[in-house]
Protein backbone atom coordinates (compact mmCIF):
# COMPACT_ATOMS: atom_id res chain seq x y z
CA UNK A 1 0.00 0.00 0.00
CA UNK A 2 1.41 3.50 -0.64
CA UNK A 3 -1.16 5.92 0.40
CA UNK A 4 -1.16 9.56 -1.32
CA UNK A 5 -3.79 11.42 0.43
CA UNK A 6 -5.27 15.17 0.60
CA UNK A 7 -5.26 16.38 3.96
CA UNK A 8 -5.66 20.22 4.52
CA UNK A 9 -9.07 20.18 4.65
CA UNK A 10 -9.25 17.14 7.28
CA UNK A 11 -6.74 18.49 9.50
CA UNK A 12 -8.65 21.85 9.28
CA UNK A 13 -12.10 19.88 10.30
CA UNK A 14 -10.20 17.77 13.02
CA UNK A 15 -8.53 20.65 14.49
CA UNK A 16 -12.19 21.84 15.01
CA UNK A 17 -13.51 18.56 16.52
CA UNK A 18 -10.45 18.97 19.11
CA UNK A 19 -10.78 22.74 20.05
CA UNK A 20 -14.45 21.93 20.53
CA UNK A 21 -13.43 18.78 22.62
CA UNK A 22 -11.06 20.65 25.07
CA UNK A 23 -13.68 23.64 25.47
CA UNK A 24 -15.59 21.63 26.80
CA UNK A 25 -12.93 19.97 28.97
CA UNK A 26 -12.79 23.28 31.32
CA UNK A 27 -9.22 22.11 33.05
CA UNK A 28 -9.42 24.57 35.72
CA UNK A 29 -12.69 23.49 37.57
CA UNK A 30 -12.63 22.92 40.86
CA UNK A 31 -12.35 19.20 42.67
CA UNK A 32 -16.59 19.52 43.24
CA UNK A 33 -17.15 20.92 39.79
CA UNK A 34 -15.26 18.19 38.45
CA UNK A 35 -17.05 15.83 40.27
CA UNK A 36 -20.37 17.25 38.77
CA UNK A 37 -19.40 17.53 35.45
CA UNK A 38 -17.32 14.85 34.55
CA UNK A 39 -20.51 12.60 32.83
CA UNK A 40 -20.58 16.30 30.32
CA UNK A 41 -16.74 16.04 30.22
CA UNK A 42 -16.53 12.19 29.27
CA UNK A 43 -19.46 12.35 26.51
CA UNK A 44 -17.60 15.61 24.97
CA UNK A 45 -14.10 13.30 24.63
CA UNK A 46 -16.37 10.83 23.05
CA UNK A 47 -18.05 13.03 20.63
CA UNK A 48 -14.57 14.43 19.94
CA UNK A 49 -13.15 10.62 19.04
CA UNK A 50 -16.36 10.22 16.86
CA UNK A 51 -15.62 12.97 15.07
CA UNK A 52 -12.09 12.28 14.29
CA UNK A 53 -13.17 8.52 13.24
CA UNK A 54 -15.85 10.24 10.76
CA UNK A 55 -13.48 12.38 9.38
CA UNK A 56 -10.05 10.10 9.32
CA UNK A 57 -12.44 7.31 7.50
CA UNK A 58 -13.97 9.27 4.99
CA UNK A 59 -10.83 10.45 3.83
CA UNK A 60 -9.93 9.58 -0.03
CA UNK A 61 -6.52 7.86 -0.33
CA UNK A 62 -5.12 5.87 -3.50
CA UNK A 63 -3.66 2.43 -3.03
CA UNK A 64 -1.35 -0.26 -4.79
CA UNK A 65 -3.13 -3.95 -4.47
CA UNK A 66 -1.60 -7.16 -5.89
CA UNK A 67 -4.25 -9.63 -7.04
CA UNK A 68 -3.73 -13.39 -8.04
CA UNK A 69 -4.89 -14.46 -11.09
CA UNK A 70 -7.65 -17.44 -11.18
CA UNK A 71 -9.42 -19.68 -14.33
CA UNK A 72 -12.67 -20.79 -14.62
CA UNK A 73 -13.80 -23.42 -17.28
CA UNK A 74 -10.66 -24.46 -18.66
CA UNK A 75 -10.47 -27.89 -20.20
CA UNK A 76 -8.91 -30.59 -18.64
CA UNK A 77 -7.04 -31.46 -21.79
CA UNK A 78 -4.82 -27.92 -21.57
CA UNK A 79 -2.52 -25.64 -18.90
CA UNK A 80 -1.33 -22.73 -18.95
CA UNK A 81 2.35 -23.64 -19.07
CA UNK A 82 3.79 -20.17 -18.16
CA UNK A 83 3.91 -19.18 -14.68
CA UNK A 84 5.47 -15.55 -14.88
CA UNK A 85 1.95 -13.90 -15.41
CA UNK A 86 -0.32 -14.56 -11.91
CA UNK A 87 -0.80 -11.57 -11.00
CA UNK A 88 -2.04 -8.09 -11.45
CA UNK A 89 -1.63 -4.78 -10.01
CA UNK A 90 -4.61 -2.56 -9.19
CA UNK A 91 -4.49 1.20 -8.70
CA UNK A 92 -7.55 1.86 -6.35
CA UNK A 93 -8.81 5.03 -4.89
CA UNK A 94 -11.16 5.40 -2.27
CA UNK A 95 -12.19 6.02 1.70
CA UNK A 96 -8.92 5.07 3.70
CA UNK A 97 -11.08 2.71 6.00
CA UNK A 98 -12.65 0.88 2.95
CA UNK A 99 -9.25 0.15 1.01
CA UNK A 100 -7.41 -0.59 4.46
CA UNK A 101 -10.38 -3.71 5.31
CA UNK A 102 -10.04 -4.63 1.34
CA UNK A 103 -5.99 -5.27 2.07
CA UNK A 104 -7.02 -8.04 4.55
CA UNK A 105 -9.72 -9.57 2.13
CA UNK A 106 -8.91 -12.41 -0.53
CA UNK A 107 -9.68 -10.82 -3.95
CA UNK A 108 -9.09 -12.84 -7.33
CA UNK A 109 -9.16 -11.86 -11.30
CA UNK A 110 -10.96 -14.46 -12.45
CA UNK A 111 -10.41 -15.61 -16.45
CA UNK A 112 -13.34 -17.00 -18.17
CA UNK A 113 -11.04 -20.09 -19.95
CA UNK A 114 -13.41 -21.40 -22.07
CA UNK A 115 -12.12 -20.68 -25.21
CA UNK A 116 -8.75 -21.01 -24.48
CA UNK A 117 -6.55 -23.01 -27.35
CA UNK A 118 -2.81 -24.49 -27.43
CA UNK A 119 -0.96 -21.69 -28.25
CA UNK A 120 -1.08 -17.90 -27.20
CA UNK A 121 -3.95 -16.55 -25.93
CA UNK A 122 -4.35 -12.59 -25.04
CA UNK A 123 -6.41 -11.35 -22.10
CA UNK A 124 -7.49 -8.22 -21.05
CA UNK A 125 -8.17 -7.39 -17.54
CA UNK A 126 -11.60 -5.33 -17.24
CA UNK A 127 -12.31 -3.81 -14.00
CA UNK A 128 -15.96 -4.81 -14.32
CA UNK A 129 -14.91 -8.37 -13.54
CA UNK A 130 -13.39 -7.61 -10.30
CA UNK A 131 -16.31 -7.01 -7.25
CA UNK A 132 -15.01 -4.16 -5.15
CA UNK A 133 -17.36 -2.13 -2.74
CA UNK A 134 -19.35 0.91 -4.76
CA UNK A 135 -17.53 3.63 -3.37
CA UNK A 136 -14.09 1.97 -4.13
CA UNK A 137 -12.76 3.08 -7.42
CA UNK A 138 -10.61 1.07 -9.74
CA UNK A 139 -8.03 3.23 -11.63
CA UNK A 140 -5.93 1.14 -13.32
CA UNK A 141 -4.83 -2.51 -14.03
CA UNK A 142 -1.39 -2.71 -14.42
CA UNK A 143 -0.34 -4.57 -17.25
CA UNK A 144 -3.65 -4.03 -19.39
CA UNK A 145 -3.65 -7.48 -21.12
CA UNK A 146 -1.80 -10.48 -20.65
CA UNK A 147 -0.46 -13.25 -23.25
CA UNK A 148 -1.14 -16.52 -21.88
CA UNK A 149 1.17 -19.63 -23.25
CA UNK A 150 -1.37 -22.07 -23.46
CA UNK A 151 -0.27 -26.12 -23.67
CA UNK A 152 -1.93 -29.28 -24.68
CA UNK A 153 -1.57 -32.00 -21.69
CA UNK A 154 0.05 -35.38 -22.99
CA UNK A 155 1.33 -38.40 -21.58
CA UNK A 156 4.43 -40.54 -21.67
CA UNK A 157 4.58 -44.31 -20.64
CA UNK A 158 7.73 -46.46 -19.74
CA UNK A 159 10.10 -43.92 -18.57
CA UNK A 160 13.15 -44.92 -17.34
CA UNK A 161 13.47 -44.20 -13.62
CA UNK A 162 17.31 -43.23 -12.30
CA UNK A 163 18.29 -43.22 -8.72
CA UNK A 164 19.71 -40.54 -7.10
CA UNK A 165 22.27 -42.16 -5.17
CA UNK A 166 23.97 -41.65 -1.52
CA UNK A 167 25.99 -38.39 -1.25
CA UNK A 168 28.36 -40.90 0.42
CA UNK A 169 28.55 -43.08 -2.95
CA UNK A 170 28.60 -39.87 -5.24
CA UNK A 171 31.93 -38.18 -3.69
CA UNK A 172 33.29 -41.48 -3.51
CA UNK A 173 33.50 -42.78 -0.09
CA UNK A 174 31.25 -45.62 -0.71
CA UNK A 175 31.34 -47.89 -4.12
CA UNK A 176 27.79 -49.45 -5.09
CA UNK A 177 28.24 -52.85 -6.12
CA UNK A 178 24.00 -53.90 -6.66
CA UNK A 179 20.19 -52.17 -7.17
CA UNK A 180 17.31 -52.94 -7.40
CA UNK A 181 14.15 -51.00 -8.40
CA UNK A 182 10.37 -51.32 -8.03
CA UNK A 183 9.30 -50.46 -10.47
CA UNK A 184 11.59 -49.32 -12.90
CA UNK A 185 9.42 -47.13 -14.98
CA UNK A 186 6.63 -44.78 -14.74
CA UNK A 187 4.04 -42.82 -16.57
CA UNK A 188 3.95 -39.61 -16.72
CA UNK A 189 1.36 -36.77 -17.59
CA UNK A 190 1.27 -32.80 -18.15
CA UNK A 191 2.16 -30.04 -20.17
CA UNK A 192 2.79 -31.66 -24.18
CA UNK A 193 6.47 -29.71 -24.49
CA UNK A 194 7.81 -30.60 -20.88
CA UNK A 195 6.73 -34.12 -21.41
CA UNK A 196 8.59 -34.36 -24.46
CA UNK A 197 11.69 -33.26 -23.57
CA UNK A 198 12.11 -35.74 -20.40
CA UNK A 199 13.74 -39.16 -21.00
CA UNK A 200 13.43 -39.96 -17.79
CA UNK A 201 12.70 -39.24 -13.78
CA UNK A 202 14.78 -39.27 -11.37
CA UNK A 203 14.63 -40.13 -7.42
CA UNK A 204 14.95 -37.86 -4.42
CA UNK A 205 18.75 -38.74 -2.76
CA UNK A 206 18.58 -41.77 -1.04
CA UNK A 207 19.59 -41.67 2.53
CA UNK A 208 22.13 -43.76 3.85
CA UNK A 209 24.32 -44.41 7.39
CA UNK A 210 27.02 -46.27 8.09
CA UNK A 211 24.74 -49.09 10.55
CA UNK A 212 22.90 -49.87 7.30
CA UNK A 213 25.94 -52.10 6.99
CA UNK A 214 26.25 -51.53 3.05
CA UNK A 215 22.82 -52.61 2.53
CA UNK A 216 19.93 -49.97 2.19
CA UNK A 217 16.62 -51.18 1.93
CA UNK A 218 13.78 -48.28 1.44
CA UNK A 219 10.93 -46.46 -0.17
CA UNK A 220 11.94 -43.05 -1.98
CA UNK A 221 10.24 -40.75 -3.73
CA UNK A 222 10.58 -39.33 -7.27
CA UNK A 223 11.78 -36.38 -8.13
CA UNK A 224 8.97 -34.86 -10.64
CA UNK A 225 9.49 -31.19 -12.53
CA UNK A 226 6.48 -29.15 -11.76
CA UNK A 227 3.87 -28.97 -13.66
CA UNK A 228 4.39 -33.26 -14.18
CA UNK A 229 2.64 -35.75 -12.40
CA UNK A 230 3.10 -39.68 -12.43
CA UNK A 231 0.81 -42.98 -12.01
CA UNK A 232 3.22 -43.39 -8.69
CA UNK A 233 4.36 -41.16 -6.14
CA UNK A 234 7.75 -43.68 -4.83
CA UNK A 235 9.20 -46.27 -5.39
CA UNK A 236 10.89 -49.13 -3.52
CA UNK A 237 15.07 -49.45 -3.82
CA UNK A 238 17.46 -52.26 -2.47
CA UNK A 239 21.51 -50.90 -2.86
CA UNK A 240 24.60 -52.91 -1.80
CA UNK A 241 26.96 -50.42 -0.58
CA UNK A 242 30.74 -51.39 0.34
CA UNK A 243 33.67 -48.94 1.23
CA UNK A 244 36.05 -47.35 -1.54
CA UNK A 245 39.16 -49.57 -0.98
CA UNK A 246 42.83 -48.50 -1.35
CA UNK A 247 45.63 -50.44 -1.19
CA UNK A 248 48.54 -49.95 1.03
CA UNK A 249 51.74 -51.20 2.76
CA UNK A 250 52.01 -50.94 6.70
CA UNK A 251 54.06 -52.37 9.44
CA UNK A 252 52.76 -54.28 11.69
CA UNK A 253 54.04 -55.39 15.24
CA UNK A 254 54.10 -58.48 16.12
CA UNK A 255 52.55 -60.12 19.31
CA UNK A 256 54.61 -63.01 20.93
CA UNK A 257 52.72 -65.69 23.93
CA UNK A 258 55.78 -67.92 24.67
CA UNK A 259 54.72 -71.33 25.93
CA UNK A 260 54.83 -72.03 29.99
CA UNK A 261 58.29 -72.04 30.78
CA UNK A 262 59.99 -70.42 27.78
CA UNK A 263 60.87 -67.11 26.86
CA UNK A 264 60.79 -66.03 23.01
CA UNK A 265 62.86 -63.46 20.92
CA UNK A 266 62.48 -62.68 17.32
CA UNK A 267 64.26 -62.21 14.67
CA UNK A 268 61.94 -59.63 12.94
CA UNK A 269 59.46 -57.52 15.83
CA UNK A 270 57.39 -56.30 12.65
CA UNK A 271 55.94 -57.59 9.45
CA UNK A 272 55.61 -55.49 6.25
CA UNK A 273 51.82 -56.31 5.06
CA UNK A 274 50.23 -55.24 2.06
CA UNK A 275 46.63 -54.59 3.08
CA UNK A 276 43.13 -53.28 1.12
CA UNK A 277 41.15 -51.28 3.46
CA UNK A 278 38.43 -48.37 3.02
CA UNK A 279 40.18 -45.36 2.37
CA UNK A 280 38.99 -43.54 5.35
CA UNK A 281 40.72 -45.48 7.30
CA UNK A 282 44.42 -44.84 5.98
CA UNK A 283 43.75 -40.89 6.71
CA UNK A 284 45.31 -42.33 10.26
CA UNK A 285 47.42 -44.97 9.51
CA UNK A 286 48.60 -45.70 13.46
CA UNK A 287 45.14 -45.99 14.73
CA UNK A 288 44.70 -48.98 11.19
CA UNK A 289 48.02 -50.44 12.68
CA UNK A 290 46.60 -50.77 15.98
CA UNK A 291 43.38 -52.79 14.76
CA UNK A 292 45.40 -55.40 13.33
CA UNK A 293 46.43 -57.99 15.41
CA UNK A 294 49.46 -60.08 14.28
CA UNK A 295 49.73 -63.41 16.70
CA UNK A 296 53.03 -65.67 16.09
CA UNK A 297 51.78 -69.24 15.99
CA UNK A 298 53.99 -71.73 18.25
CA UNK A 299 52.56 -75.26 17.99
CA UNK A 300 52.18 -77.25 21.27
CA UNK A 301 55.15 -79.66 22.14
CA UNK A 302 57.95 -77.50 20.71
CA UNK A 303 61.11 -77.54 22.46
CA UNK A 304 63.83 -74.68 22.90
CA UNK A 305 65.79 -73.79 19.65
CA UNK A 306 65.17 -71.90 16.82
CA UNK A 307 62.76 -72.46 14.43
CA UNK A 308 60.58 -70.66 11.59
CA UNK A 309 57.02 -70.07 12.89
CA UNK A 310 53.61 -69.11 10.86
CA UNK A 311 51.60 -66.08 12.21
CA UNK A 312 47.93 -65.17 12.41
CA UNK A 313 46.32 -61.88 11.00
CA UNK A 314 43.08 -60.53 12.34
CA UNK A 315 41.90 -57.17 10.21
CA UNK A 316 38.95 -54.27 10.74
CA UNK A 317 36.16 -54.92 8.73
CA UNK A 318 36.14 -54.68 4.78
CA UNK A 319 39.80 -55.13 5.21
CA UNK A 320 41.60 -57.80 3.64
CA UNK A 321 45.30 -59.22 3.33
CA UNK A 322 46.85 -58.79 -0.31
CA UNK A 323 50.19 -59.84 0.53
CA UNK A 324 52.98 -59.86 3.36
CA UNK A 325 57.12 -60.16 3.77
CA UNK A 326 58.11 -62.03 5.61
CA UNK A 327 55.88 -65.25 4.90
CA UNK A 328 57.33 -66.89 8.26
CA UNK A 329 59.28 -65.58 11.30
CA UNK A 330 62.23 -66.81 12.66
CA UNK A 331 62.13 -67.27 16.64
CA UNK A 332 64.33 -68.48 19.28
CA UNK A 333 62.69 -70.33 22.34
CA UNK A 334 65.11 -70.33 25.63
CA UNK A 335 64.25 -72.44 28.60
CA UNK A 336 64.03 -70.24 31.64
Amino acid sequence: MRPRSRKSLLKTKLGQSIDSATRRLNLKISSSGFKAKWPHMLLAIMLALLCWYMVAGRETVESWMDVPIQFSGMSDSIIVSDDAHNKITLHLRGPKNVLRWLDDRALAYVIDARSFSPGYNEVYFSPERISVPTNVQIVSITPPKMTLNIDSISSKTDVPIFLNLPREVKDGRESLIGQELSPNKVTIRGPQTLVAGLASIMTAEIPYSPDQEGLIETRVNLNLPDKITADISSIKVRLKVTPKLKAAWVSVPVKTDPPDGFRLTLAHSHVQMHISCPDNLFQDQAALVSKIALRLEIPDGTGPGTGQFGYDVSLPANCSLIDSNPNRLSATLIAK
